[in-house]
């Protein structure tokens, strides 16, 4: 069995945890709550959904990730990639150099570290994507 590089496990960590999250914040919206007013009848239950479907996938990639999967791949390269254009988007909405740069700094590194030729060996992805 091969072995799971640090960075992989790290990324695969960050998504795992990004889906409990998101998950336990879903919950919340649909009014899974012990001692607070639940809101209701303003698309919040809509969105807690959305956010607990969200949550599982994001946990399902973690997973996926750790496993080595090739589709957890394309999907941190996809999601990388729209960071990139989200970043972009910040800059013009804030004309902000800094702020599109520093927006735009973490899918940079990720988009580089799932692009070395270790990483696409370890998900078994071939060199020419």
């Amino acid at each position: 069995m091969r072995g799971t590089p640090v960075g992989v496990l790290i990324l695969g960590f960050l998504e795992f945890a990004q889906g409990v999250t998101t998950a336990f914040w879903g919950f919340i919206f649909i009014g899974l709550r012990v001692f607070d007013f639940v809101p209701s009848g303003t698309g919040v239950v809509w969105i807690g959904v959305l956010a607990v479907l969200s949550g599982l996938v994001q946990i399902a990639v973690g997973i996926a990730a750790w496993r080595l999967r090739p589709w957890a791949w394309l999907f941190a390269w996809i999601m990388s990639t729209v960071g990139l254009i989200t970043a972009f988007f910040a800059l013009l909405a804030t004309g902000s150099l800094a702020y599109g740069l520093a927006a735009a700094i973490f899918p940079l590194i990720v988009y580089w570290y799932l692009n070395t030729p270790e990483i696409k060996k370890a998900f078994a992805i071939p060199n020419q994507v």
